[in-house]
């Protein structure tokens, strides 16, 4: 979860950083249906009804994403197409159709199982080991995740064309000679504190899986850094963490660490 005014702020101005990744993905297809080119051309703004006091779970699955920026810029593609050429546009009538269009039954997407690196653990706060998927060190490297838990030594292929970039702060293909640096996040199960782990694959075989602090050092030598760090960067800058999904979140981290 990040917060709306920074770190320390009342539960009532949560808002999941998976919203503030949709409002990203809205604003870019937008922009691109509209011609205008990228942000910051459009800027849109996801309000999610919250009721009783709590945050409803919005799930991680780029799928989910996929089908509802797809309905979304679909409904406004329809709509601009019967509007006349240069007439001002009414935010009031473009969220209308919006709202009409999610009138609907909502969006079915079937849920997805999720990967796991399981490995020995420690964690930096507690000093308390893992060594199973508890620690929730999940990936979406793979474009069709099964729920398949990978160990050092177990074989891991992935092509970098079909990784969920919107899932990573930082994705640059290694070279085809060197080994693959991943950087993905973990919750110790015992004091749920937010760790870090470094997984290097070599020859398409998982060689390594270790907890490491993240510093400048592990940033130069990944190639894929989990968008999980971004809460991370809105420590070090103060910002809160959805504003700060518009800048390089890995270039910041590079910077501060």
């Amino acid at each position: 979860m990040a917060y709306m005014d920074g770190p320390g702020s009342s539960e009532e101005n949560v808002v999941p950083i998976a919203l503030a990744r949709l409002e990203k993905l809205i604003q870019v297809r937008l922009a691109e249906s509209l011609e205008l080119g990228h942000e910051p051309a459009v800027t849109v703004k996801v309000f999610e009804s919250i009721h009783d006091g709590s945050v409803p779970a919005i799930p991680d699955d780029p799928q989910f994403y996929d089908a509802v920026v797809e309905k979304i810029v679909s409904t406004l593609d329809a709509y601009l197409d019967h509007v006349d050429e240069g007439a001002p546009l009414s935010a009031s009538a473009l969220n209308e159709e919006i709202e009409n269009a999610f009138a609907e039954p909502e969006l079915e997407v079937e849920p997805r199982s999720c990967d796991h690196f399981v490995g020995h653990l420690r964690c930096h706060e507690c000093g308390g080991i893992t060594c199973d998927a508890s620690a929730g060190c999940e990936t979406f490297l793979r474009p069709n995740p099964d729920g398949t838990v990978f160990t050092v030594g177990r074989s891991f292929a992935f092509d970098p064309a079909d990784v969920a970039r919107d899932f990573y702060a930082h994705a640059m293909p290694p070279a085809s000679d060197e080994p693959v640096h991943i950087v993905e996040g973990w919750e110790c199960p015992r004091c749920s504190a937010v760790n870090w782990a470094e997984i290097v694959v070599r020859d398409d075989t998982i060689a390594s899986i270790w907890s490491v602090m993240l510093s400048r050092d592990v940033l130069e030598r990944a190639h894929y850094v989990t968008s999980e760090c971004v809460e991370l960067a809105a420590r070090i800058t103060g910002r809160p963490a959805w504003s700060l999904l518009g800048d390089d979140v890995f270039e910041i981290l590079f910077d501060r660490l």
